[in-house]
């Protein structure tokens, strides 16, 4: 038996908590439209990256699948 950790969210870091946030932004607007928004306001990244997310990448997307 293979036993996997998964490091929660938290346990990544602001960096890669921008980074799924991105990645969802991009999934919600079209690619074209994407490149041409300006970057976030400070504000915005700076909320993003302060928020607590329970979980791991895994419940975000078995999340986001289940309520498509």
């Amino acid at each position: 038996m293979i036993e996997w950790k998964i490091p929660s969210i938290e346990e990544r870091g602001s960096v890669d908590k921008m980074a799924i946030f991105q990645a969802f932004i991009a999934q919600v607007i079209a690619a074209g439209r994407l490149f041409a928004l300006p970057d976030l306001p400070y504000w915005l990244a700076d909320a993003v990256a302060d928020t607590w997310f329970p979980g791991t990448c895994v419940s975000c997307v078995t999340w986001q699948r289940g309520s498509a």
